[in-house]
C-alpha cells in the first residue's frame, strides 16, 4: 500500500526492528471510529529505494493468515491495552471478546476478559501469540510491598 491508502489513527507508540538490514517502524494507534466503536490500530511503515513510505507490507502471521494490519473493535466504554513491553520484546494486547456468544461479531459489546494475547517480531515478521503470561503484560516492576502485605479480615466493624 502507499502512503495514499494510510489508515489513519492517534499513533501513541512507534516500534523500531531492523532485520536483513532493513528498518521496520511499526505504529500502534487509536481510532475514535463513532458513539458506539473504538479501534486500536497496528501497522508497520517502511521506506521504499526513493524514501517514499510504505504501509501493507504482509508483516503479521496469525496461525495460517498473514495480514498487513491488524484493526482491533471494541465496545466505546472499554479500554485496550496494546503497547510494547520492552523487557520481553513482545508486543502485549488484550484479548477481546464478547459478554455473551449472542454478541459475536457485535463489536460494540466487545471488552478484555482478562487474558493477553502477543505478537513477536521475528525474521521481518509480527508473529502471534495466543494466551500469553500475564506477566508479560506489564512493563513495569512489580512493588515488592504489595505481596508482603498481611490480609486483614473483615470483622463487621470499620
Amino acid at each position: 500500500m502507499t502512503n495514499s491508502e494510510w489508515f489513519g489513527a492517534l499513533y501513541y507508540e512507534l516500534i523500531t526492528t531492523k532485520w536483513n538490514s532493513r528498518t521496520y517502524y511499526t505504529l500502534i494507534g487509536w481510532d475514535g471510529a463513532d458513539f458506539l466503536i473504538n479501534r486500536k490500530v497496528i501497522e508497520v511503515l517502511t521506506f521504499d529505494r526513493r524514501g517514499m513510505p510504505t504501509f501493507g507490507q504482509k508483516s503479521f502471521k496469525m496461525d495460517k493468515l498473514t495480514t498487513g494490519r491488524l484493526v482491533f473493535e471494541y465496545a466505546d466504554r472499554a479500554t485496550m491495552l496494546l503497547r510494547y513491553n520492552e523487557k520481553h520484546e513482545i508486543l502485549v494486547m488484550d484479548h477481546l471478546s464478547p459478554p455473551e456468544q449472542k454478541y459475536k461479531g457485535l463489536y460494540q459489546y466487545y471488552g478484555p476478559d482478562f487474558s493477553y494475547d502477543g505478537l513477536k517480531f521475528r525474521a521481518g515478521r509480527w508473529y502471534f501469540l495466543n494466551d500469553i503470561d500475564p506477566e508479560k503484560a506489564i512493563n513495569f516492576k512489580r512493588d515488592p510491598h504489595i505481596n508482603s502485605l498481611s490480609r486483614r479480615v473483615a470483622s463487621g466493624s470499620f
